[in-house]
C-alpha cells in the first residue's frame, strides 16, 4: 500500500508546472469583435501564481503575428489594446490572443477583428417599369393614386454582407426632415426596399437615406445630408401632382399664352381665375381662390402621361391683374399655375402695385433637376442662379403668397382702389424715367 501511495504522489509532485497552470489559466476577451464602433479590446490573462507570462496574437492557424505583452514574471495582465502591432492596424480577419509561459502555451482565446462596414453596389431606382421623362439610374417618378401604375419607388441594390438597413425618406430644404423610416434584417447580396407613399403625401421630390449596420457594429451611409454635400449620392423619388406653369409670368392683352404641365392623369379639368376680388377665405398656402372668368375646359392627356406636355391658353378679354389657371385631374389631384395679364401701357392707373414675381422663385423649392434638393441658394449649397419658369412647390402656389400679397390684393379690391398690377419683368425693363413720368406711387 505505501509504495502504490509514494507513485501517486510522485505523479502529482512531477507533473511539468506549465501543464498544471493549464489547468488553472485563462484569457478572457471583450469584446470578441474589433469594430470601429468598438475602438478597443480588454484582453485579461492570469496564472495562479507568478510564473513567466506573455501574450501574442496568433492566426487561426496558428502563425505567429504579433506579441502583445512579452513574457515577465507575473499572476496576471490586462491590455487594453487597440488592434494595433508595430505601429499597424491588424487587417481584418480571425485571431487568437495566446497565454504563453516559458515558451509553451497554456490558454489561448480567439477574436475577430471587422473594420470594415457594410457596402451597397448596383444602387438604383424604380417605379416598376414606367419611367417618366426625366427619371433616370437615381430619379424615380411615382404618382400614388392608387391606379395601379407608379404607385410606388422601389430601390434596388448588392449588398456587400448581411446587415440591418434603415431607409429613411426625407424632404429637403435647408436641412432634412423624416417622412418615413423602416428597419430591415437583410442579406448579402441582392436587395431591394419599396416604398409606396401615402396618397396624401404633398407632391415634390423626396431625398432618399440608408444608413447600412452590419453584426460588428460598423456603419455606412448613403445619402448626403445637405445640398451640395459629399458622400454616396442617394435616390431621388418624386411624387408627382399636377405640375404646371406658364412659359412667362406675364403677357400682354389678348396674347396666347403656353401652359407647360407634367402629370400622369386621363385629363384635365383647366378653368381660368382671377385674384384679388374673391370672397373665399384662402386658408392653406397649397390653396388659391379667386373668381372664375371662364367656364372650365376638359382637356384630354391621354398617351401624354409619360412626359411634359402643353395647352395653349387664349387671354382674349382678360383686364390687368393676377391670375391663375386651376388644373383638376380626374383623380382630384389639383395644380395651380399663376401669371399676370399686364396693363396694354404703363399708366392707367397713377399707381402701381408690383408683384415680387422673382422672389417668388427666389424662395420656390420646388427641384426641376431632380436631385432633391430644391432650385433655390436658400437651401444651400453652391446655387448662384435659379429658373424663373419653374412651377411653384405646394400645387403651384408661389412662397408666402397668402401672408404677404394676397391679403393687399384684398385691400385693394375691398377699398376699391385702382392701381396698375405689374411684375418683376416690367420693373426692370422700364426706365426710371418712363416709370416717374406713368406713376405716382411704385
Amino acid at each position: 500500500m505505501r509504495r502504490a501511495f509514494v507513485v501517486v504522489l510522485l505523479g502529482l509532485v512531477f507533473v511539468p508546472l506549465a501543464h498544471a497552470e493549464a489547468r488553472r489559466t485563462s484569457v478572457v476577451i471583450s469584446p470578441s469583435v474589433l469594430s470601429a464602433s468598438v475602438g478597443s479590446l480588454q484582453i485579461d490573462a492570469s496564472l495562479v501564481k507568478p510564473a513567466p507570462l506573455g501574450l501574442q496574437v496568433v492566426s487561426l492557424g496558428g502563425a505567429l503575428v504579433g506579441w502583445l505583452a512579452p513574457e515577465r514574471p507575473r499572476a496576471s495582465v490586462r491590455v487594453a489594446w487597440r488592434g494595433m502591432l508595430a505601429g499597424r492596424p491588424l487587417p481584418d480577419g480571425g485571431y487568437r490572443v495566446r497565454l504563453v509561459s516559458r515558451g509553451k502555451r497554456v490558454a489561448e482565446a480567439g477574436f475577430k477583428v471587422d473594420r470594415t462596414a457594410p457596402r451597397l453596389s448596383s444602387l438604383r431606382v424604380d417605379n416598376d417599369g414606367a419611367p417618366f421623362a426625366s427619371d433616370w439610374r437615381l430619379l424615380t417618378t411615382v404618382t400614388p393614386n392608387g391606379d395601379g401604375l407608379r404607385d410606388r419607388a422601389v430601390i434596388r441594390f448588392t449588398l456587400s454582407e448581411p446587415a440591418t438597413v434603415v431607409f429613411e425618406a426625407l424632404t429637403a430644404t435647408r436641412a432634412t426632415k423624416p417622412v418615413f423610416a423602416e428597419r430591415l434584417d437583410l442579406p448579402a447580396g441582392p436587395g431591394s426596399i419599396a416604398w409606396a407613399p401615402p396618397p396624401d403625401l404633398g407632391p415634390r421630390t423626396y431625398v432618399t437615406r440608408l444608413i447600412l449596420i452590419d453584426g460588428a457594429g460598423n456603419r455606412s451611409l448613403v445619402g448626403r445630408g445637405r445640398a451640395g454635400g459629399t458622400g454616396l449620392r442617394g435616390p431621388v423619388v418624386r411624387i408627382q401632382g399636377v405640375d404646371a406653369a406658364f412659359g412667362r409670368i406675364s403677357y400682354a392683352p389678348g396674347e396666347t399664352a403656353t401652359l407647360r404641365v407634367a402629370t400622369d392623369a386621363d385629363a384635365l379639368a383647366v378653368q381660368l381665375f382671377r385674384v384679388g376680388d374673391e370672397t373665399v377665405e384662402t386658408r392653406s398656402d397649397n390653396t388659391l381662390n379667386g373668381v372664375a372668368v371662364r367656364p372650365p375646359t376638359t382637356v384630354d392627356w391621354q398617351g401624354r402621361g409619360d412626359a411634359p406636355g402643353k395647352i395653349t391658353v387664349n387671354l382674349s378679354g382678360l383686364a390687368n391683374g393676377l391670375y391663375f389657371a386651376q388644373l383638376t385631374a380626374t383623380d382630384g389631384r389639383i395644380g395651380y399655375a399663376p401669371f399676370v395679364v399686364r396693363p396694354a401701357r404703363l399708366g392707367i392707373n397713377r399707381v402701381a402695385v408690383v408683384l415680387p414675381t422673382t422672389t417668388w422663385q427666389a424662395y420656390n423649392f420646388y427641384d426641376a433637376d431632380g436631385n432633391g434638393w430644391g432650385d433655390t441658394w436658400y437651401a444651400g449649397g453652391p446655387r448662384r442662379t435659379i429658373q424663373l419658369d419653374r412651377p411653384f412647390l405646394r400645387r403651384g402656389v408661389p412662397p408666402f403668397f397668402r401672408r404677404y400679397d394676397l391679403p393687399f390684393l384684398h385691400w385693394l379690391s375691398a377699398n376699391g382702389q385702382r392701381a396698375d398690377i405689374l411684375t418683376d419683368d416690367e420693373l426692370e425693363t422700364a426706365t426710371a424715367a418712363e416709370l416717374a413720368a406713368a406713376y405716382d406711387l411704385v
